[in-house]
């Protein structure tokens, strides 16, 4: 049996046994994972960009369908991905120069994609120049959750689990309905054609299609990335509370905003009631303020409206602090 659909039946089997078996299973499924798909890596593009590429609902369907086409042309396997506004996030296995032939064919559609709606986007800096290779099986539970709260980082309506343009939302969740799918391969030549915006594209015969939307179900390797985690509550643990990590990742990324307003709240509240007494970091005297002002942009890259907000200081005085 293919150790992948053997992984259900030994968690189950692992289910009511120890720590360290739970975590033995864990470590064997990431290493078949790299001998089956790997080695792995991080993809992302700059999350400084000045221009949204992703603009409206159809934009972010049409990068979603774009990424799942991209990675089948290369030949890559995608565990999870994350669609922002002005940047991407993947997850893949690869070897690294795959990573690059995915980015292509997803530039040129992109590229066709604006043109069509006459939006002049520079997509030069929507690339990935050097994609983190994910050496070990804590490194890639981190990244896999790190991608899959990027959305509900930035966007304060949704959870990891509903932000929609991201994997997060399958992750232990599985909130795609296959209910009136239909395979991809399955489409007319011309649906195909519009859909990529080039030439019949040959897809996994898994791919399925529902309202203008390749499924992410049906296109990332979900069901693996689940498997390195020794189950549910380990996972909602990392995504909820490994906020040290987080920070060690956005600062190698360069991405800006890696915990929310809520997190960074109860740090902050716990350094003031440690060290000063009080019950709010907000209530400090001014330079301790300017101190916590200091590790909130350098060890958590906090915004300036974020520092703002949560120390309640003069949005000019952050900005003197931090000048761009």
């Amino acid at each position: 049996m293919p150790w992948w659909r053997a992984i259900k039946c030994e968690r189950n089997m692992a289910g009511q046994s120890s720590f360290y078996s739970k975590e033995s299973l864990c470590e064997f499924n990431y290493h078949n994972a790299v001998r089956e798909y790997g080695p792995f890596w991080h993809y992302c593009t700059p999350g400084q960009l000045n221009e949204s590429v992703n603009i409206t609902e159809d934009d972010f369907r049409f990068s979603i369908n774009n990424l799942a086409l991209s990675a089948a042309e290369a030949g890559v396997h995608i565990v999870t991905d994350a669609h922002m506004s002005n940047h991407l996030h993947v997850l893949v296995g690869c070897k690294r120069e795959q990573c690059f032939i995915m980015e292509e064919a997803y530039l040129y559609r992109a590229g066709k994609h604006l043109d069509a709606q006459g939006r002049r986007v520079s997509l030069d800096r929507f690339r990935c120049p050097d994609p983190i290779a994910v050496t070990d099986l804590n490194m890639m539970r981190n990244e896999i959750v790190y991608i899959n709260r990027n959305g509900f980082v930035v966007d304060p309506r949704h959870t990891p689990f509903s932000y929609p343009w991201s994997g997060g939302r399958v992750y232990f969740n599985k909130q795609d309905s296959i209910e009136g799918a239909v395979p991809f391969n399955a489409l007319t030549y011309r649906a195909k054609r519009r859909i990529s915006l080039r030439s019949e594209p040959v897809v996994p015969d898994g791919y399925l299609y529902k309202d203008g939307l390749i499924l992410p179900c049906s296109y990332l390797k979900y069901r693996l990335g689940e498997s390195l985690f020794r189950d549910a509550h380990h996972y909602f643990s990392l995504l909820s509370k490994n906020v040290e990590s987080f920070s060690l990742i956005a600062k190698r990324l360069g991405d800006q905003v890696v915990v929310t307003d809520e997190e960074m709240f109860n740090l902050l509240g716990s350094i003031a009631r440690k060290d000063f007494n009080l019950s709010q970091a907000s209530l400090l005297p001014p330079q301790e303020k300017i101190k916590l002002a200091k590790m909130m942009r350098y060890d958590y890259n906090a915004s300036d409206s974020q520092i703002q907000r949560l120390l309640k200081l003069d949005l000019n005085v952050v900005r003197e602090l931090f000048p761009r």
